[in-house]
């Protein structure tokens, strides 16, 4: 106690150049006071009396909590910890936040929490007041309490605690208090879901969860993404989801904060909520689910989630079409089809092309569309998401709507159909899909003259005769010119057969596979005799 009371004189005798310039301009509380753990103080912030000061004896490793909660007026809190050997510099501080949402819960009494691990024996001190007292702030008055916990229980962050199974947490992000530490029981192989939405504020939230024998690398992560649109659905609470089978018995940590609080960012504030699920039932993706035939869903990507995955029941020869429609954002869609038994191997895919002229059509939702005629019957799986996703790209952001449409009526070629004498038509050509199918049922000794016309980009216009009994062997085949810019292609042919022929419109070289060159394109058809 001597040792105390000695250094309470010290501290108010320091020379006004060891005195921060951050607070070197603050009035000097006339004395310190001592608090002891457990107790419970009371102060008026009132003109010019707008910081107090406590001192407490603390311990090497010792954990301390210091609440200030604001009992009347209109004061900002703060609250400051020092140790009483250095003055110039706080160990922590914090201001009181007043973002609650009542239908979540109230905080009327602005609180400030500070909680520190004490670095030696020594005597600390608690600085207590206004928000601004350092620069003589006279802004806002009010009475506050301020009670000092010792050997607290608190996990690595300010907030949190335990989580338990099907039941919703409620917290709050703001200033230093950047993350919050949730732990759960789980067990090997148990399917977890944990999801965090903002209540109130402009938190942009991220989520992690770890193992409680490495907190230094997360098992899985997702940030909340806010791009919703209103047509599609709502979702103002900057949703975040993590899930994850667990891989063992034992105790594991959620940390529920800021984007950014791993590099100490202290952009944006506000109270979320936080749900734990237990032996949940999802896929092996974030989102995702089950896809009914001819109901279109919606979902989004954004961060680390890059893709989604969704599953159907398929038969033998049934022929699906798959259509991945961008809703918000900047994300380039990418849609895979895979079967169930093999997840390495992509049946057929397709990139998503803004490259529409809108004299022939818009497409600002940079649609992406897979077919394929299934090869037995089993489960299928669609993995929707941005392009790059196979190599972690995080470049952009969106919403989407999927549909599945089973025993579709297609040609051989995601796009095309069906194509009469005197009609244009107009599609496109971009990434894995290099070539379409047009037909054209014609008789013998008809003439009929084709014409493609490039619109936009660089493709290298090619177009193709094929009949219906050999469609490895075009009758006819032409690269286009590129004439004016345009890259023409015109095919002349008078029919041998009566037969539905087979047109085939892409870019050259899409027979080897080539992907060079993306574009729009119309078709026209002309037939005489």
């Amino acid at each position: 106690m001597t040792r105390l009371l000695i250094l309470l004189a010290l501290i108010f005798l320091t020379p006004s150049d060891l005195i921060s310039a951050h607070e070197r301009h603050a009035p000097p509380p006339a004395q310190a006071s001592a608090i002891t753990c457990g107790e419970t103080v009371t102060a008026l912030v009132e003109g010019s009396a707008g910081v107090f000061a406590y001192a407490f004896d603390g311990q090497t490793a010792q954990n301390v909590r210091v609440t200030m909660r604001r009992t009347s007026g209109d004061v900002t809190n703060s609250v400051h910890l020092y140790r009483a050997s250095d003055l110039d510099e706080s160990l922590i501080m914090q201001t009181g936040v007043n973002l609650r949402d009542p239908s979540v819960f109230e905080d009327p009494q602005h609180t400030a929490v500070v909680f520190f691990t004490l670095p030696a024996d020594d005597t600390y001190l608690i600085r207590a007041g206004r928000d601004g007292w350092w620069y003589n702030s006279e802004t806002g008055n009010g009475e506050f309490t301020l009670t000092l916990e010792c050997d607290a229980d608190f996990g690595a962050q300010t907030h949190g605690g335990a989580l338990t199974c099907e039941q919703s947490a409620a917290d709050w992000v703001y200033g230093s208090n950047r993350v919050d530490q949730w732990v759960f029981e789980g067990t090997a192989g148990q399917n977890v879901r944990v999801t965090m939405r903002r209540v109130s504020g402009d938190v942009v939230n991220s989520l992690h969860l770890y193992s409680t024998d490495d907190l230094d690398r997360a098992l899985v992560d997702h940030q909340g993404v806010n791009l919703r649109d209103p047509s599609v659905f709502e979702d103002p609470q900057h949703t975040a989801v993590v899930f994850f089978t667990l891989p063992a018995d034992g105790t594991y940590v959620v940390r529920a904060g800021r984007d950014g609080w791993w590099y100490n960012s202290e952009t944006g504030s506000g109270e979320y909520a936080l749900m734990l699920e237990c032996d949940a039932d999802f896929d092996v993706q974030t989102h995702g689910g089950a896809l009914t035939c001819g109901v279109e869903i919606s979902d989004w990507i954004h961060g680390t989630n890059r893709v989604d995955q969704w599953v159907f029941e398929g038969t033998s020869g049934q022929n699906v079409r798959i259509t991945m429609r961008r809703i918000s954002g900047d994300m380039k869609n990418m849609l895979h089809l895979y079967d169930a038994a093999d997840l390495d191997t992509v049946l057929i895919e397709n990139a998503g092309a803004n490259l529409r002229d809108p004299l022939v059509f818009e497409d600002p939702q940079h649609t992406a569309v897979v077919f394929s005629t299934l090869p037995a019957d089993g489960t299928y799986v669609i993995r929707a998401g941005r392009d790059g996703w196979w190599y972690s790209s995080d470049s952009g952001s969106g919403d989407y709507t999927l549909l599945l449409e089973c025993d579709a009526d297609f040609g051989i070629q995601t796009q095309g159909g069906a194509l009469a004498c005197g009609e244009m038509v107009a599609d496109w050509i971009y990434g894995s899909n290099r070539v379409d199918a047009w037909r054209l049922e014609a008789t013998a000794g008809q003439t009929i003259t084709l014409t493609m016309n490039r619109l936009s980009g660089d493709l290298p216009a090619w177009l193709g005769i094929y009949a219906s009994g050999d469609l490895n062997n075009a009758v006819v085949a032409d690269e286009g010119a590129d004439s004016a810019g345009s890259h023409s292609v015109e095919l002349s042919l008078t029919l041998p057969a009566d037969d539905v022929y087979l047109i085939r419109a892409g870019r050259d070289g899409w027979w080897y596979g080539s992907d060079s060159g993306s574009g729009d394109y119309t078709l026209s058809v002309t037939c005489e005799g």
